[in-house]
């Protein structure tokens, strides 16, 4: 949903939403076809499907994981006019020797942005990797940003720099109050 759906959906005048927050999972997954340019088809997949419980609630059908595609993130965020993002499931990438994000594509040998393609172009994009070291420790326990692994923060803090939004809160755990509060 966008901001604007709000104003003609609810009747909410748009000079009343200061905030606008997105929920962005730590890594991607999807039920059924269609493009999804990080999909992984390796060990870490099925290690993330696993561990995050990625499994369609309906069907039991195995969800398809990707890595987390910045870019179509900074295209969704700007088209919603977002100002704060929430972090989930950053904690099933715990134990992973290896973490990447999508920071861009590839087309045809040309760097593409998301608000050029179309759906045919969506299943040829090569993504563009930034890659980050993982880490080991369990997370859960954790309530203040400053206690996670090094490693982990870095991550999170790419992520902010990127989009150019603030990470307001960072969700370590499966229980409601498994957060971080920044």
């Amino acid at each position: 949903m966008t901001t604007g759906a709000v104003n003609t959906g609810c009747g909410i005048p748009a000079n009343k939403i200061d905030n606008v927050w997105a929920v962005v999972k730590a890594y991607l997954s999807r039920v059924g076809g269609g493009p999804l340019p990080t999909e992984l088809f390796d060990k870490s997949a099925d290690d993330i499907r696993e561990k995050g419980h990625e499994y369609g609630t309906t069907t039991g059908r195995p969800r398809r994981i990707g890595w987390l595609d910045l870019e179509a993130v900074k295209y969704t965020t700007a088209l919603a006019g977002v100002t704060k993002i929430v972090i989930t499931k950053i904690d099933i990438l715990s134990g992973l020797k290896e973490i990447k994000v999508c920071v861009g594509y590839r087309y045809q040998g040309k760097s593409i942005s998301m608000s050029s393609c179309g759906y045919l172009e969506m299943a040829k994009l090569q993504p563009i990797y930034k890659s980050f070291s993982g880490w080991y420790e369990d997370i859960t326990g954790t309530r203040k940003f400053n206690k996670l692994p090094k490693n982990c923060q870095a991550y999170v803090k790419f992520i902010e720099k990127f989009l150019g939004i603030k990470v307001a809160i960072v969700s370590v755990g499966p229980e409601r109050g498994e957060n971080i509060y920044r």
